[in-house]
């Protein structure tokens, strides 16, 4: 099944019902394609946990990684819902809250936050360049009974949305996957209604604490941007490809093209993603003294980018 285009006659295929409107028009990967293949004849007979078993034991990885992949896409609803209660808070200390009409959730992967976010707007698109994600975040939300979601095949770098559209727009845990952040920070400020709202977390390039969580592994950003696929294929034996992390000077650098100076890059809570409460209060009590704040955001695991349309 196809839809085309009223004003330029291009051709748009569609897949369990989701429109792949990607531009300009990409060459899929064999391996995208046999694994969304795989999963489309698998569909109608599994659950989403079936299915999120496949995708993994299908991609090119180590077993100790396919097991902890394995592990944080089954916890990913709970870890959705953790992210977005504090994606609100933070921003309702800064902003003033957006309407609850339409959301759309960028590089929404298989549908960790699109629960969340259909309690609390009318509508919400989910949008991811992977085919494979998107079969999952469908089946998840057929088996969850949101009839609110709607779900496409687009990169944020090219967002297939008329100007002002949304209320509100969030990405966790995909700023680092977007190559190009600023058009894609550009593209959110577009279809960003008036005083509506973004909201996404960062992976920090020099994170001093934790490994890299995409393949478990320390100083990742520390290695020259260069040598950093060699570091990953030498100590892990996995390419590190679609993941380009960024420091805070030059996350704020991306968010001031768009956003002016109507952003703030602060701190996320570490209980958010699971860890223990008492890490929250000790970054309350060090945000009171702003030399050490400071010096701690520029090393921290995370960023937390907020911002405004006005």
């Amino acid at each position: 099944m196809d839809i085309t285009c009223a004003e330029c006659d291009q051709r748009y295929p569609v897949h369990l019902g989701i429109p792949d409107l990607r531009w300009p028009r990409p060459l899929d990967e064999a391996t995208s394609l046999t694994l969304a293949a795989g999963l489309i004849e698998r569909y109608p007979s599994s659950s989403f946990a079936d299915l999120v078993t496949f995708e993994i034991e299908s991609l090119p990885t180590t077993k100790q990684l396919e097991q902890e992949y394995l592990a944080y896409r089954l916890t990913a609803v709970g870890r959705g819902v953790r992210l977005e209660r504090m994606f609100r808070e933070h921003l309702g200390r800064h902003f003033q809250l957006p309407g609850h009409a339409l959301a759309i959730d960028i590089g929404c992967g298989s549908g960790a936050s699109l629960p969340s976010l259909a309690q609390d707007f009318n509508c919400v698109w989910g949008i991811d360049p992977f085919l494979p994600d998107l079969i999952l975040a469908r089946k998840l939300c057929e088996e969850r009974g949101l009839n609110n979601v709607l779900l496409a095949q687009a990169v944020g770098q090219h967002l297939p949305f008329g100007r002002e559209a949304f209320d509100y727009a969030r990405g966790q845990n995909v700023i680092e996957h977007l190559l190009d952040v600023e058009s894609a920070l550009h593209e959110v400020r577009r279809v960003l209604k008036h005083m509506g709202c973004f909201c996404g977390d960062s992976r920090n390039r020099f994170d001093l604490f934790l490994p890299e969580r995409h393949v478990n592994l320390r100083w990742v950003g520390f290695w020259p941007r260069r040598l950093i696929s060699w570091y990953v294929r030498t100590f892990r034996k996995v390419d590190y490809k679609g993941i380009r992390l960024l420091s805070l000077g030059e996350l704020r650098r991306c968010l001031i093209k768009s956003f002016e100076q109507q952003f703030l890059v602060t701190l996320p809570d570490p209980s958010a993603y699971g860890y223990s409460p008492k890490w929250d209060r000790a970054i309350t009590r060090l945000s009171s003294s702003p030399i050490l704040y400071g010096f701690l955001s520029w090393f921290f695991p995370s960023h937390l980018a907020l911002a405004q349309a006005l």
